[in-house]
């Protein structure tokens, strides 16, 4: 996969490295491989650098190692089954958690419900959410899914650190989405699963959206959210674009290498499992 790309991302949570020649550095090698899958490639694997710009913590270097891989698959639960066989190849033991044993799986709307008392529905918008959590400190937050996120950050991560297996978040609302189609069986919400070993992210998968037209619209979306953020907007990528209604049914997951290693030693700095941190490049 290419590392310097034409297109930067258009995730508003997300910022891209610009480098000379209006090139950018990949934040993950999802639309290339999304293209080669649209011109018949098959299953496909990427294990390499990715970077994402003012990303750094105990959790985060803004160079990282990425396992990003796609299925000619059509049920996103054999990626979450495939997925548990990877970690639990990685590490029995992880944390103190067994990885072996079956993973606690519970949807968007009962972590919520069980961490915030409020089940959330994809059909709230975001002055319905807001008054869905009245009383907790939502920190100002105004638009749809920085009110979700914190939310998700102050009652849900803490939840998560506590508990002792590993936890697949599955069901997320469409405003979420991102690249995931919606789900066929229950269009309320999308085929999206992000796995957590005791509060930390370690890898997101969809079950991947094949429209151009309503990715377009996402992408315009985002562009949106990112202008009412103060965030600099980019040109969208006609190319992964143009290819994705070709591009078969598949399911895609994404995990964090260094994130793993991390987990599996028992590290409790990134840092700490790199050759050399972003500090001593």
């Amino acid at each position: 996969m290419p590392t310097l790309v034409s297109t930067a991302t258009i995730d508003p949570h997300i910022a891209s490295f610009e480098v000379t020649g209006n090139r950018f550095l990949i934040t993950s090698p999802e639309y290339q491989m999304k293209r080669q899958l649209a011109a018949g490639s098959g299953d496909i694997f990427y294990l390499g650098k990715c970077f994402r710009k003012e990303e750094a913590g105990a959790q985060h270097n803004p160079e990282f190692t990425m396992l990003e891989w796609y299925r000619l698959w059509p049920d996103l639960n054999d990626l979450l089954a495939e997925t548990q066989k990877i970690v639990e190849l990685a590490s029995s033991r992880i944390l103190g958690i067994d990885t072996s044993a079956p993973w606690k799986i519970i949807s968007v709307a009962e972590v919520l419900e069980e961490c915030a008392g409020v089940a959330v529905t994809s059909d709230m918008d975001a002055l319905a959410l807001k008054r869905a959590f009245t009383h907790l400190d939502l920190h100002g937050s105004q638009r749809w899914d920085d009110i979700f996120y914190s939310v998700f950050v102050d009652h849900v991560e803490p939840w998560l650190s506590r508990q002792d297996k590993i936890v697949a978040i599955v069901d997320w609302p469409l405003q979420l989405a991102a690249l995931a189609r919606v789900n066929s069986a229950n269009p309320t919400v999308a085929e999206r699963f992000e796995v957590y070993i005791k509060g930390i992210e370690l890898a997101n998968a969809f079950g991947e959206l094949t429209d151009p037209q309503e990715q377009r619209r996402r992408f315009d979306s985002d562009n949106a959210a990112r202008q009412e953020l103060g965030k600099p907007t980019h040109a969208l990528d006609e190319k992964f674009l143009g290819a994705l209604a070709d591009m078969p049914t598949c399911v895609g997951c994404a995990l964090g290498v260094d994130r793993l290693v991390m987990l599996a030693t028992g590290a409790q700095d990134i840092q700490d499992v790199l050759p050399f941190g972003w500090d001593e490049c």
